[in-house]
């Protein structure tokens, strides 16, 4: 979003395989946006015998939830394919009885088409490559309130997203050494028209907003031996905003870490790792982090 981050509000789950949620700071590994945990989404990847499969739903407010898609195997390559669409017509925000003699009640409106694929092919035993791509088209009416009552007019909001990576993945030494690069394009725009008079909006053209993330990173796990697990990395990001007024800006970002995992035992674990950001608007900044943890039953 405008602000940089992920805007979970467009995401629909029906090409979703699963959600991970890693709790607490992780900001040692991935950087100053975990400080609170990390959420990781999973898409679907094709597998079994090749399926198309569709849904179609309705209910009130105006509510209706298509989905369409086909994935499956064909030798070393796997392909997903998902179409989703919702939308919600008629959604009541402000009760009849708040409403002045004087103005006509605006239904929030809300349309969502979701585009995503998620591609793989194992070229060897130990090398496989992936791509995953997100586009999502969202149209937004909705109804805010002045010092009387609801708008006259609801404003427009149109938000389009695209969220990209290609993957390497490469294990040698029978697995000892496991590494992945990957290279990551997102690309936002946002179209605000808010036409009530009174509003900063008002008579003018509707604001455009949007901008790019490029990132580029590398991971590797080495086993050390058991119970020891030594990752490495480095990342490349690259972010800039382009208004349709003469605004615009740019910031990289350029980080290595290391992380040690421990298991000693059954019992007692320990995570310690180190890493070095160097931001083109901020300067260069260490973090650490050691997280013991001992199980008593």
């Amino acid at each position: 979003s405008p602000t940089g981050a992920f805007d979970f509000s467009q995401v629909l789950a029906s090409d979703l395989e699963r959600v991970e949620i890693l709790r607490g700071p992780q900001s040692g590994l991935y950087g100053s946006d975990a400080i609170g945990g990390v959420i990781n989404i999973i898409t679907k990847k094709g597998s079994g015998p090749a399926q198309f499969r569709a849904s179609i739903e309705g209910g009130s407010f105006g509510t209706f939830n298509q989905t369409d898609g086909v994935s499956g195997p064909v030798s070393r390559f796997n392909y997903n394919f998902n179409f989703a669409h919702f939308r919600s017509g008629d959604a009541p925000v402000t009760p009849t009885n708040l409403v002045p003699p004087d103005r006509v009640v605006n239904d929030d409106s809300y349309d969502n088409k979701s585009y995503s694929t998620k591609l793989g092919a194992n070229l060897t035993e130990n090398f496989d490559v992936g791509l995953v791509a997100h586009y999502v088209d969202t149209e937004l009416r909705s109804t805010s309130d002045d010092f009387i009552g609801p708008e006259a007019v609801p404003s427009y909001s149109d938000n389009r997203e695209l969220f990209t990576r290609g993957t390497a993945h490469l294990a040698l030494f029978d697995g000892v050494f496991d590494q992945t690069l990957g290279v990551g394009y997102t690309d936002y725009r946002r179209r605000f028209l808010d036409p009530n008079p009174g509003t900063l909006a008002f008579g003018n053209d509707p604001s455009v907003s949007g901008g790019d993330r490029v990132k580029l990173d590398w991971q590797g796990n080495i086993k050390l031996m058991p119970g020891q697990v030594l990752t490495l990395g480095a990342e490349h990001q690259l972010d800039q905003i382009n208004d349709t007024a003469p605004v615009s800006a740019r910031m990289t970002n350029n980080a290595g870490f290391a992380e040690l995992q421990s298991s000693f035992g059954e019992r007692f674990f320990n995570t310690v790792s180190v890493r070095y950001d160097d931001n083109s608007l901020f300067g260069g900044k260490p973090t650490f982090r050691e997280a013991p943890a001992f199980l008593i039953l």
